[in-house]
């Protein structure tokens, strides 16, 4: 099991509600990821403490990335809902 890279720090600029909806979606698709991510290590860490040390890393880089994928996801469909028009698809 691989960890994702980390991502970018940054928001993307969206200018519409369905365009910051789409990255708010994708970054909680990201943690869905990261958390069976996170269970599989889990579950090698305690059949393999061998390897501790890398899968502890690992680990610790999937908690680190949760809190930034949710504080994005949590401004995104904040800035979705400030842009919304009714009349955009």
């Amino acid at each position: 099991v691989e960890v994702q890279a980390p991502m970018d720090r940054a928001i993307p600029r969206v200018n519409k509600f369905a365009d910051a909806f789409k990255e708010a979606n994708d970054r909680l698709d990201l943690l869905n990821q990261d958390k069976l991510t996170f269970n599989i290590l889990q579950t090698q860490l305690a059949n393999a403490p061998q390897n501790a040390t890398a899968l502890e890393t690992q680990i610790k880089q999937i908690e680190d990335r949760k809190q930034m994928l949710l504080d994005q996801a949590t401004q995104l469909y904040q800035r979705g809902f400030r842009l919304y028009k009714p009349d955009e698809d």
